[in-house]
């Protein structure tokens, strides 16, 4: 009796896991680009549980040494490629962190895409940030929350966060995991 509630039970738990992994790849992103939004940090926590995260969902979701071991080696590529933007003051060191992590969840496939809405995006934050931060230089900082001024001083960094979050989640799209959720 007992093993016939687990042949019932499993394959539906089993479904609900693609899903579960995409809610919680999407939570660390939002998580990230809060945290950078508000403190211009992303903490070294987040980072590694993000990464470490993969490899949980990884087994649950049938993926093989091989992939497994793929999606490591562009991790470990985007995160050195990422590392030398840091050495040249051009990148910061929780978003280095947070493009391994997330290249880590996305393997080869969506890469192209990551790299395009990522590099998009943060083209219009900075932008955006531009054209605010010359405005308030002429009216004033607002009185508004704390970490509001802090984004909109003349010599504060961009969220690259922000950026990064909307390239993870048009790129996940084009994993070869993501599919599981359509059929299921």
């Amino acid at each position: 009796m007992l093993s016939r509630h687990r042949e019932i039970i499993m394959p539906q738990i089993t479904n609900f896991i693609p899903l579960i992994a995409l809610l919680t790849y999407c939570g660390f992103l939002i998580t990230a680009m809060i945290g950078d939004i508000k403190s211009f940090t992303i903490s070294n926590r987040l980072n590694v549980l993000f990464f470490l995260s993969f490899i949980v969902f990884a087994i649950f979701m049938g993926l093989g040494y091989k992939q497994l071991l793929s999606h490591l080696w562009v991790a470990i590529a985007s995160f050195g490629i990422c590392f030398l933007l840091f050495t040249l003051g051009l990148f910061g060191g929780g978003d280095v962190k947070l493009v391994g992590a997330t290249c880590f969840w996305l393997g080869a496939g969506p890469i192209y895409t990551y790299a395009l809405i990522t590099a998009l995006t943060g083209g219009i934050l900075a932008l955006i940030l531009l054209i605010s931060r010359k405005i308030v230089a002429k009216t004033g900082l607002p009185k508004g929350p704390k970490w509001v001024r802090a984004l909109l001083r003349k010599r504060v960094h961009i969220p690259y966060a922000i950026a990064l979050g909307f390239g993870g989640f048009f790129a996940v799209l084009q994993t070869t995991w993501f599919p599981a959720l359509l059929h299921n």
